[in-house]
């Protein structure tokens, strides 16, 4: 089977599906929208409206949030629409648009895993020097450039090569596609290595450094405590907060969590594309559609992860929704 036979069967499996497929396919894509904006701009919202989650690491997830709401708000509405319709109702000009802002978002997304991944082997390998890499200003000056970086990698990569923004009538969307299969494997590896290998090697060192520097700090407290059991308890707590910081604890956990979800999400449908890459024209669309929801997924984890390690953040959702839920289940870790 050529391209050309293969895009037909896919279009013409779109097109000829009955009513069920199409309500249930629809159903799900409406939930992962609602999930996906929701969620994404409940954290958005509650970093930007309380002063006490001004702080670097919620700094890092709220570009996240912006550049996964971003893609969402651009990309959800039409696949929806292809998902009802069974085609593509679209002009050429918006399938450029929303396959240039898929583009530019993801590789946003992957330099902005590098910038934290980066931030937390500065924090725990070198302590002395973070404060003054990463304060207010520096760290404002790194997401600017590394989001002009992104543009420019996004407008030179689909305006100098030789490719193109066609419709996938398997994943419902507009993607940037190689005519060369052979560049188009290569890149698929290039991915897999860059947005799931490397970082998740970054995020496996600190976690060990990190873990056996708090196993560390845990038996020291444990020897000061019995040392100075009968030392005034404000004492032997200032010299325990000014040992480890709980705030940096939380922040290493929150974001090394963040990392792992995205390398494990970016291992799944990287392990698909090179499937598809590697044997072309073979895998079905119900594979292919998939695809498309697994790389909603990561965006719904995120803010759930965020939520799940990050106490301050949970307090501050549970007030802005009027939940009343019990001390036990806020303060569960």
């Amino acid at each position: 089977m050529n391209k050309t036979q293969y895009v037909i069967y896919l279009y013409r499996e779109l097109s000829s599906r009955h009513r069920g497929r199409i309500s249930v396919a629809s159903s799900i894509a409406l939930v992962f929208l609602f999930l996906t904006w929701g969620l994404n701009f409940t954290v958005c919202f509650c970093v930007i409206k309380n002063r006490k989650l001004h702080k670097l690491t919620n700094f890092f997830l709220v570009i996240l949030a912006f550049a996964d709401l971003t893609w969402e708000v651009t990309v959800m509405p039409l696949w929806i629409d292809v998902l009802i319709n069974g085609k593509m109702r679209f002009s050429q000009t918006g399938c450029m648009f929303t396959g240039f802002m898929t583009t530019l978002c993801k590789i946003g997304k992957l330099m902005t895993i590098y910038m934290i991944s980066i931030n937390r082997l500065c924090n725990v390998y070198w302590p002395s020097i973070y404060p003054s890499l990463y304060n207010k200003c520096a760290s404002i000056a790194m997401v600017t450039i590394t989001w002009c970086v992104s543009l420019i990698i996004a407008i030179v990569v689909t305006t100098v090569s030789d490719a193109t923004f066609e419709f996938h009538p398997g994943r419902g969307m507009c993607l940037f596609t190689y005519k060369d299969l052979t560049i188009a494997g290569y890149l698929t590896i290039s991915k897999f290595l860059f947005s799931a290998v490397i970082p998740l090697c970054i995020n496996t060192v600190c976690h060990f450094k990190a873990y056996n520097e708090l196993k560390e700090h845990k038996r020291e407290t444990r020897g000061k405590v019995r040392i100075q059991i009968f030392a005034v308890p404000e004492m032997i707590k200032e010299e325990v907060e000014q040992t480890t910081s709980k705030d940096e604890i939380q922040a290493t956990r929150t974001l090394l969590g963040i990392v792992y979800v995205y390398c494990l999400c970016s291992i799944l449908t990287t392990s698909i594309e090179m499937a598809d890459a590697y044997r072309p024209y073979f895998l079905d669309r119900g594979t292919h559609l998939a695809l498309t929801f697994f790389g909603f997924v990561n965006s719904i984890l995120n803010p759930l992860m965020l939520t799940r390690t990050n106490k301050e953040f949970r307090d501050v959702v549970v007030v802005m929704v009027g939940c009343k839920w019990n001390s036990r289940a806020i303060h569960v870790q």
